[in-house]
């Protein structure tokens, strides 16, 4: 998805992909997973699987539920029952991936800005995708906190960088 336009049905057809494939993404190693045969390794136009990626959509598509159609909306209810299935019947392996993600994130973003002090330049032009980057850390971060999720490691990260 681009950083500067919002398709509300692509966001709601990638959160459906998404939640369908996070069995068995949620006890697989890899952290980056795919969707409908997508993701940046494959070529496809459909984005990684996280569970950051798919609770950022969740995000965008609640606030916009007034903009939703009815059908819409009983998609975007599936959508979230099916994550919370997820996250309830493998609850373990979903938070060890949450936390494996936003550690991975936390990492990329420390590296991010160790190049700006070395060059402002790259550094703006990177700023989009970092600023994404950053969004998916925070909302990992409420859903830690909504979910009782604690890691003195994604919060020792979070607060040095």
């Amino acid at each position: 998805m681009s950083e500067t336009t919002y398709n509300l049905e692509k966001d709601l057809s990638e959160a459906d992909a998404m939640a369908r494939a996070l069995v068995p993404y949620v006890y697989e190693k890899d952290l980056y997973g795919r969707v409908g045969g997508g993701g940046i390794f494959s070529g496809g136009t459909m984005p990684s699987l996280t569970i950051g990626a798919l609770l950022l959509r969740l995000r965008r598509l609640r606030a916009q539920r007034d903009s939703l159609t009815p059908k819409q909306q009983a998609q975007l209810e599936q959508i979230e029952a099916r994550h919370e299935q997820v996250r309830h019947q493998w609850a373990a392996a979903y938070e060890g991936k949450l936390v494996k993600e936003a550690l991975s994130r936390l990492d990329a973003m420390k590296a991010y800005f160790d190049e700006c002090s070395q060059s402002p330049r790259l550094c703006a032009s990177a700023y989009l995708p970092e600023a994404l980057r950053r969004t998916i850390v925070e909302e990992i971060r409420l859903a830690m906190r909504d979910y009782n999720i604690a890691s003195a490691q994604v919060d020792s990260k979070a607060r040095a960088t």
